[in-house]
């Protein structure tokens, strides 16, 4: 008997799904989102927000802000770390004014040591500044697209098609290279809230506090 080829594509889809949902990657129980309440200024206080939510009941664990050389607390004895008690379901958003001191390029951390972490990436060139929880790369083109606008008098959220780009814009984006599109689980490593001790002859674990960049290809 001869197979019709929609029976045939019919087969293979119900022999290939399970085994996609196997290798479908769970959403991460511990998730950290990272951003700006508004785009910095140079030497003026801006917000850093960092949100927790949890599938897990965290009784003894903190959320740790770290910043880079360059970026200061606004105030002296500002806090930057906040113990954490989240019942299942919950999320703690949780604020702190920091200031830029000049332009540069930023990775600011918020983790909660040993279980999860996120990046948030921050440029800033003279009057201009954008951030990205995706990758540095991706807030350098904003950057690049932000200067454009104003140049040309844009609303700053305005659509740009690459295509209707000046040639030295479409030159300097092409230089950096092309951004990844990646799902926000993909800037998170988690561990286990409670893990057997290793064995003596079992390999070192790479350290999982330290948020892991996404690599732009």
């Amino acid at each position: 008997m001869t197979m019709r080829p929609t029976r045939i594509l019919l087969i293979a889809v119900c022999l290939l799904a399970p085994a996609a949902a196997a290798f479908a990657k769970p959403p991460p129980p511990v998730r950290i989102t990272v951003t700006f309440a508004a785009p910095p200024a140079i030497g003026k206080a801006a917000t850093v927000i960092a949100t927790v939510s949890t599938d897990l009941e965290l009784t003894d664990a903190c959320i740790r802000l770290e910043l880079p050389p360059g970026i200061a607390p606004a105030q002296e004895d500002a806090v930057l770390e906040w113990p954490l008690r989240l019942a299942a379901g919950e999320q703690a958003v949780l604020q702190a004014p920091v200031v830029v001191g000049e332009s540069g390029e930023y990775c600011i951390q918020a983790r909660v040591p040993g279980i999860a972490g996120r990046n948030l990436y921050l440029v800033i060139d003279e009057d201009i500044a954008e951030f990205s929880s995706r990758s540095m790369l991706a807030a350098r083109r904003a950057v690049i697209l932000a200067r454009y606008r104003r140049e040309n008098k844009l609303p700053a959220d305005a659509d740009v098609n690459f295509d209707d780009l000046p040639g030295e814009v479409q030159a300097q984006l092409d230089s950096l290279g092309r951004v990844q599109t990646a799902p926000p689980e993909q800037n998170v490593q988690v561990k286990e809230l409670r893990k057997a001790e290793p064995a003596d002859d079992a390999p070192d674990a790479p350290d999982a506090q330290q948020p892991v960049e996404t690599k732009d290809d």
